[in-house]
């Protein structure tokens, strides 16, 4: 059956087996030189993440900078579908917790010839996934690297690594809540020397917020409120 036939169907009993604790549903391959593999030191997981292809490895850095994201997998679970009376078995990249849903990812590069393949399989299971409170989306580089939301994210994970104990938490709370400040006060020491790691934390947990719309600046104002994103800045994905 071709591409165009397989997919112009809504997939019919979706079955979802799910990876045991600790266990991926498909194996990462290894073999010498068939593809780029590596492992991602998860903050927001605290465990180290793996991924196959540098998308997936940028698409697991905006994850796991966005504050609005509770946990994600890799190679998750594998999906059974029947369309036009044929059985498949996909496995999807990624599955997401956060922002109000639980959601399956593809990733693929926009050069990649089997994209058009990956939408349509999409638009064929996610009726059928949403049916069972999951959402589904393919993803690619071009949203994944989408600027400057990917620079500010490998900024913040770099800084901001470290936790904050809750006293010095408390402490810039009520500085900042006095006068929001702005990048550059944090970044020429006013708050004290460690204070651009910790306030890049305190960023990547969303207990202080600035507008993520616009390039992490020397004029961003950092505020001390938990972040909330609005509908300008809300991709379709995250």
């Amino acid at each position: 059956m071709s591409t165009t036939q397989k997919t112009a169907l809504i997939a019919q009993h979706v079955a979802i087996e799910w990876a045991k604790p600790g266990e991926r549903a498909r194996k990462i391959v290894r073999r010498s030189n068939l593809r780029v593999t590596g492992k991602f030191p998860s903050f927001r997981n605290n465990a180290s993440v793996h991924w196959e292809s540098f998308t997936e490895r940028d698409c697991v850095i905006r994850l796991d900078a966005d504050p609005r994201i509770d946990s994600f997998k890799e190679q998750p679970a594998t999906l059974t579908y029947v369309l036009n009376g044929k059985t498949y078995r996909h496995f999807p990249d990624l599955f997401v917790v956060g922002n109000g849903r639980a959601a399956f990812i593809e990733v693929k590069s926009h050069t990649d010839p089997d994209l058009c393949e990956a939408i349509e399989r999409g638009n064929a299971l996610r009726p059928a996934l949403l049916m069972q409170g999951f959402d589904y989306f393919v993803v690619t580089d071009l949203e994944i690297r989408h600027e400057p939301q990917f620079s500010d994210a490998k900024l913040l994970l770099q800084l901001g690594r470290n936790p904050v104990s809750d006293i010095r938490k408390e402490q810039l709370r009520r500085f900042f809540l006095r006068k929001p400040p702005r990048w550059r006060d944090i970044v020429s020491g006013s708050f004290g020397e460690n204070a651009v790691f910790d306030v890049c934390r305190l960023l990547l947990e969303g207990y202080f917020s600035y507008d993520r719309r616009y390039a992490l600046s020397a004029d961003s104002v950092i505020n001390a409120t938990p972040f909330v994103a609005n509908s300008e800045e809300s991709s379709t994905w995250l």
